[in-house]
């Protein structure tokens, strides 16, 4: 069973809602990544496949999605979650929105929910892997925006010509601490990391590289560039 977020981001005048992603939303979702253009079959099937691990049980699985949803349908969305053996460190997987609701401030907001929701974690590092290539550079503009500091810089990490730019923030505690049930048991010697995480974070996010998923829905997926406007994905 999916479990029910309790943080939520409401709706501005006139526009739509962010909110966690719920089971009818399965198909928008995947389709939102397809529209995108810039994700591979494999890696529109890793969303999936994460989108399915969070169905089954967010918790287990440390993958959170989130969904912008004007009306009957979503716009874009983004995962994320606590990462592995740290107490205080999340990572950002997925954010990317349709092409037709470009320029529209979707990326911020999609952005300013999973802060609240880690926020309400007891806070911590955001972790955000990126593309140093000209294509981002709207991207790592946004996240500059936002507060994000360039951590480092690996040049032609993906392929020739092709860095990793680390983004991290701090976000604060909002004071109203969820409790991360897992992940606490994980990092507190139980760590054997059974089952749900272990395996779908090593499958999913190791075999297509958490590097690769931060960065294709957040960096090197020109289409959170090209999905929320020009020179910028979110």
């Amino acid at each position: 069973m999916m479990g029910v977020s309790t943080i939520q981001v409401a709706p501005r005048p006139g526009a739509g809602a962010v909110r966690p992603t719920s089971p009818d939303e399965r198909e928008q979702i995947v389709q939102v990544a397809i529209e995108a253009s810039v994700f591979t079959a494999r890696e529109v099937a890793t969303v999936a496949e994460m989108l399915g691990a969070y169905y089954d049980d967010p918790e287990a699985s440390g993958y959170h999605f989130l969904s912008y949803r004007e009306g009957g349908r979503v716009l874009g969305f983004a995962c994320w979650g606590p990462r592995d053996l740290a107490m205080h460190a999340f990572d950002l997987y997925w954010i990317a929105a349709r092409p037709d609701a470009q320029r529209r401030g979707i990326g911020r907001l999609l952005m300013e929910a999973v802060e609240a929701q880690a926020g309400a974690r007891g806070g911590g590092w955001m972790w955000v892997e990126t593309s140093d290539t000209p294509t981002y550079v709207g991207a790592r503009a946004l996240y500059e925006r936002r507060g994000y500091r360039r951590l480092a810089l690996l040049p032609n990490f993906y392929r020739s010509g092709d860095g990793l730019a680390i983004y991290v923030k701090w976000i604060e505690s909002s004071g109203r601490v969820v409790a991360r049930s897992g992940r606490a048991k994980r990092s507190n010697g139980r760590a054997k990391r059974s089952g749900g995480r272990a395996k779908r974070s090593r499958e999913a996010v190791a075999r297509s590289g958490r590097a690769k998923r931060s960065r294709e829905a957040v960096a090197r997926s020109g289409r959170v560039a090209r999905s929320l406007g020009p020179g910028g994905r979110r």
